[in-house]
């Protein structure tokens, strides 16, 4: 996916303009040594972004700054109790502390944050290099696995152990990013996008929903979303019990549906910064992952309202949404450690959490997975590291092809 928000660089978009003006502001007021402000406005970021580990570090600096040690510690301990962590240099601003006990048990805390957890196993390694895969689907009738790639602007198929082949019939020149399958109705959906790091795209810009009849081998069905100068991206998707398609557009914050025809627009930009994993809970109603701010619950027609959870889960940075029964899987890229989350739902807020996977050795930014039986598959290794700031693949970083992991619950 397209990123938004990154570990500790708060890009403005990402908090809104209230938000993002506090935030410029309380910069300036550390840069200029008034600590006093500093302390003041990052205070206000906590109470607007209180789960946000971005906000909380810049807290802790704030309080140090202000000769207050122990909140400062209190909010490092605060941020690693989400199962977080801190890379080294974030560690930098707090070296006076070095020798405080109290520090040095919060440090830690997030080195234990930052070693591999859980059980997941690579269930499936496959062998084309560079494909930055994004979706993932299956298909319970045939008992084939589909691939999106976003580089190559093709999807990957195959069954078992046999050896990944593209898709029969694809000819599409966008790059793919979210899977679906329909076994009853005998369809893979894809959003794809004209992006600028898909090989051959010269105009980026448009996205599309692509209908693809899984029995003949060729899409019946192409519907397109365009404005000049403006990216879509239409990136994830869910199915409701009657068959209508649901998806999300991070670029806009807007989500889409299809039920045969044209696209329509049935949340319009405003109310989400950028909209990812989107899950149907029944009823016209849907669970979204805000990647910049968090989980809500929608019903057509009405706003979105925040999903609420315990003080320990940090619900930012979410990519990936899954669910089945009371369980819901949320795949956390927008964090560090990037990890794999298992969430007890009662329907309306999440419970209780624990972590079914982080850090684990060939993890590099996993995004989106599926449901298949008793077992939760996804993409462990997206690969967006392998592309530089022009979107432009950088082929000594090319090493291995895609793994897909799997989780038993």
């Amino acid at each position: 996916m397209i990123r938004i928000l990154i570990w500790l660089c708060l890009i403005p978009a990402a908090f809104g303009q209230s938000v993002s003006e506090i935030y410029r502001k309380a910069l300036e007021a550390e840069q200029n040594n008034q600590v006093a402000e500093f302390l003041r406005l990052s205070e206000r970021l906590a109470e607007l972004r209180p789960q946000h580990p971005a906000v909380l570090a810049l807290l802790a600096q704030a309080q140090l700054r202000n000769q207050n040690p122990d909140a400062c510690v209190a909010t490092l301990n605060r941020l690693v109790s989400f199962g977080l962590s801190l890379d080294t240099d974030s560690w930098a601003p707090f070296s006076q502390l070095e020798d405080q006990p109290s520090f040095q048990a919060v440090r830690k805390r997030s080195e234990a944050n930052d070693q591999a957890q859980g059980s997941a196993e690579v269930a499936f390694q496959l062998k084309p290099l560079g494909l930055i895969p994004e979706g993932i689907a299956y298909d319970e009738k045939t008992k084939h696995f589909f691939l999106s790639s976003v580089r190559k602007h093709l999807v990957l198929t195959w069954q078992g152990t046999e050896p990944a082949q593209p898709l029969a019939g694809l000819n599409t020149e966008m790059g793919v990013f979210g899977l679906l399958v329909d076994t009853k109705a005998r369809r893979l959906y894809m959003g794809a996008a004209a992006f600028a790091g898909t090989e051959g795209i010269k105009t980026p810009g448009a996205s599309a929903l692509l209908v693809y009849d899984l029995d003949e081998q060729k899409i019946v069905d192409e519907q397109r979303i365009s404005a000049e100068d403006r990216q879509y991206i239409l990136n994830d998707l869910c199915l409701t019990p009657e068959g209508k398609v649901y998806l999300t557009c991070n670029q806009t914050g807007s989500i889409y549906r299809y039920a045969g025809g044209p696209l329509e627009q049935v949340l319009a930009p405003g109310q989400l910064i950028s909209p990812q994993g989107i899950v149907a809970l029944g009823g016209n109603t849907f669970l979204i992952a805000d990647y910049s701010r968090g989980l809500y619950r929608w019903q057509e027609g009405g706003n979105v309202e925040p999903v609420m959870g315990p003080d320990t889960f940090c619900q930012l940075g979410i990519d990936g949404l899954a669910k089945a029964g009371n369980t819901l899987f949320a795949i956390q890229n927008g964090v560090r450690p990037h990890r794999v989350l298992a969430l007890d739902w009662d329907g309306h807020n999440v419970t209780a959490w624990r972590t079914l996977a982080a850090n684990l050795p060939g993890f590099d930014e996993p995004t989106l997975g599926v449901v298949v039986g008793e077992q939760f598959y996804f993409i462990g290794n997206s690969q967006w590291g392998l592309l530089d700031d022009q979107w432009q693949l950088i082929p000594e970083k090319v090493q291995v092809g895609p793994k897909i992991y799997s989780v038993k619950f």
